[in-house]
């Protein structure tokens, strides 16, 4: 008898447990595409498994919990009981599995998919590409063909998805699935990176965030299986993923911009000034007429008095070395009395401290590093080391930049493809520029003495490319201040904080001992309703900030920040001007309402109340005769409970309105009357 009441007592905690996760405890679905399995089944049947597997794996390993569900099941709704639904490379989508999904974005809710989603209908008949463009504002452009080595991808910086991986590091992939090109049309959708391809075409992506309606949506046009590469491609993965996840299940994400003074780019110009010496005249001329600073690493055995005299006139300087011979292969100490040597000829010369060095061939190796370190130098500038379009760190010190080279140099044109028209020149470095841009990245123009200044007409091809960065918003500065500002930009910590849905805390610590000044520091919810009051304050001071609508991003300027000072900043999104109270009453209504307000009429502010039986993304917005919305008052994820909340149409004229509520698949609409 006991183990029968055993057995059934088994049975019974199953039934729970299965009942319980049909209620779906956690807000983030993962989509098992039946459709798909079935379709593969056939001519390979462990592709798809194998796919779902590893992001059920990069979930698991960001700490996600998830329930699995079905194409069926979607069709049946159940997709009102989850906040983020996550889409494995599903390509056999039906009609009504796409209508229920854009429905769940509409809502305010949040979507990450990948690759060729829904481009075959259930039936597996060919349903095309258009999916993309109705979902994520995308347009297909082209399969990537297989290749024998590895594609690279360049990740773009100063995104909620990619804050905290470095600007334009290259994502190594293979390409046997035919990863997705897709060109961005909607101004609601953001660009991630490109493909690192000698012809950079813009708009052209396979990485793309954005918003639908009041939701948000990741779109990847590649399978996770085709990173490889390094450990350190398999940790930005997770980085990417993690954060993508965050974000869109509503976590808040703040950063500090790349660049000082709000600048998109970077770009410096710089010369290994060495053979014909005299012949950096012609590219001082331009920069001069331009106004603009360039960056100059001399070679100390070969420098003239009037010449150098002038190039500090117009920029940094760093040492080249004291002659043209190799570094690499030579003992420590014969590398370390080279550098002190040229270090101090230059420093004599210039009265400046020299800490930055550019080795000529731009080779060096371990012995190099460590006499730069030992010499007190900060800056490394070389062609062979990147894997990334900013600064880094040589190794875990933190004490030696490297700075990379990122794309063609005049010893490309001149020496090795051989070109010699001077407006192709110009087009091949525009070319590499406008990819840097894209990604928020810096551009370095590496260029020497005797090859692009050589003559008049070839520095002329720097007046252009120099006009090309004047058009767009990219500090054009020099390696020397570009390392003064990462080395500074490295000590700033910034943390941000939950007090409620509509309060958050940045604090921003300087813990350079100096102060440094032009920073800018983003912050973003996915979904917050920036149609509704923000505020942004330092105790009870209001602080100028700058919203982008489109991205839903807030920055905040900081002019200066002195030695190791704390700011701490409030944040306050919808609960001012519009809305003054939102109050949390009856935690168990029986289903949605939405009651009449009162007073009515009013002047100037109303009390509404309604009902929401779960948690749901609620809209709630006011509208004049002719249809426009002219309030919102309030668009956020609420948890079941009935609301009141009170808003103010002071800045409306008397008349009649409409109220509206959309909450899930629940839309009532109620009139009242503003009477002044």
């Amino acid at each position: 008898m006991r183990l029968k009441i055993k057995f059934l007592y088994i049975i019974l905690l199953i039934f729970i447990c299965n009942s319980v996760k049909g209620f779906a405890a956690n807000k983030v679905a993962l989509l098992q595409s039946d459709y798909t399995i079935a379709a593969m089944s056939s001519s390979n049947p462990n592709w798809y498994p194998n796919q779902f597997s590893l992001w059920e794996s990069q979930l698991t390993q960001a700490s996600v919990q998830y329930d699995i569900i079905t194409d069926s099941q979607v069709e049946a709704g159940i997709l009102s009981n989850y906040q983020l639904l996550v889409i494995p490379p599903a390509r056999y989508v039906s009609d009504l599995e796409i209508q229920k999904i854009t429905d769940f974005l509409n809502s305010g809710n949040s979507v990450f998919a990948c690759w060729s989603f829904a481009v075959f209908k259930e039936d597996q008949s060919w349903r095309g590409w258009s999916v993309l463009n109705s979902l994520f504002g995308i347009d297909f452009v082209k399969e990537l063909s297989p290749a024998t080595v590895a594609r690279k991808f360049n990740i773009k910086g100063d995104s909620p998805i990619t804050s905290n991986v470095p600007v334009g590091f290259q994502l190594q992939l293979t390409s046997f699935d035919a990863p997705v090109v897709a060109s961005v049309t909607s101004t609601s959708t953001f660009s991630l990176g490109s493909w690192e391809d000698s012809l950079y075409i813009e708009n052209e992506t396979s990485l793309v965030y954005g918003h639908k309606s009041i939701g948000s949506f990741i779109w990847v046009g590649f399978n996770l299986s085709e990173i490889v590469g390094a450990q350190s491609h398999q940790d930005q993965l997770k980085n990417i993923f993690s954060q993508s996840i965050n974000w869109l299940t509503n976590g808040q994400v703040a950063w500090v911009n790349t660049w000082p003074n709000a600048y998109n780019a970077a770009a410096v110009l710089s010369c290994d000034v060495e053979f014909q010496f005299d012949n950096i005249n012609n590219a001082l001329t331009v920069l001069e007429q331009e106004g603009v600073e360039g960056q100059f690493f001399i070679l100390t055995d070969l420098m003239t008095t009037s010449t150098t005299n002038r190039i500090l006139q117009n920029g940094d300087v760093g040492i080249h070395g004291d002659n043209h011979d190799t570094f690499k292969g030579q003992t420590y100490q014969q590398q370390f009395t080279r550098l002190q040597n040229a270090k101090t000829a230059l420093e004599n010369f210039s009265g400046r401290t020299i800490y930055s060095m550019r080795p000529p061939n731009t080779e060096f190796d371990d012995n190099t590093v460590q006499a730069l370190k030992d010499l007190n130098f900060k800056v490394l500038a070389s062609d062979f080391t990147r894997d990334r379009f900013v600064p880094q760190f040589v190794d875990s010190e933190n004490k030696l930049l490297i700075i990379p080279k990122s794309g063609f140099d005049d010893f490309d044109i001149f020496d090795r493809y051989f070109i010699t028209d001077t407006a192709q020149q110009a087009s091949i470095y525009i070319n590499d520029y406008k990819k840097i841009y894209s990604i928020g990245g810096m551009y370095t123009l590496y260029y020497h003495s005797q090859t692009q200044s050589s003559s008049p007409a070839n520095a002329e091809v720097l007046r252009t490319v120099i006009k090309k960065l004047k058009s767009d918003n990219t500090w054009i500065t020099t390696i020397n201040k570009t390392a003064d500002w990462w080395l500074q930009r490295n000590n700033l910590i910034l943390s941000s904080a939950k007090v409620t849905d509509k309060n958050f805390l940045l604090t921003i610590t300087n813990n350079n001992s100096m102060s440094v000044n032009n920073i800018d520091i983003t912050f973003t919810v996915a979904n917050i309703n920036v149609d509704s009051a923000i505020s942004v304050k330092v105790g009870n001071a209001d602080v100028q900030f700058v919203l982008n609508k489109s991205n839903r991003e807030i920055t905040i300027p900081i002019t200066s920040m002195s030695a190791f000072q704390t700011i701490q900043f409030s944040i306050q999104i919808g609960t001012t001007g519009v809305t003054d109270v939102l109050a949390e009453t009856d935690l168990n209504p029986v289903g949605f309402s939405l009651s009449q307000n009162y007073p009515n009429p009013f002047n100037p502010s109303t009390t509404i109340k309604f009902s929401v039986p779960k948690q749901t993304f609620v809209n709630l917005s006011v509208y004049n005769l002719i249809g426009q919305k002219v309030a919102t008052i309030i668009s956020e994820s609420l948890n079941a409970g009935s609301y009141s909340t009170v808003f103010n149409a002071k800045n409306l004229s008397s008349g009649v309105y409409f109220y509206r509520i959309q909450a899930g698949s629940f839309t009532q609409t109620k009139k009242f009357i503003l009477s002044k």
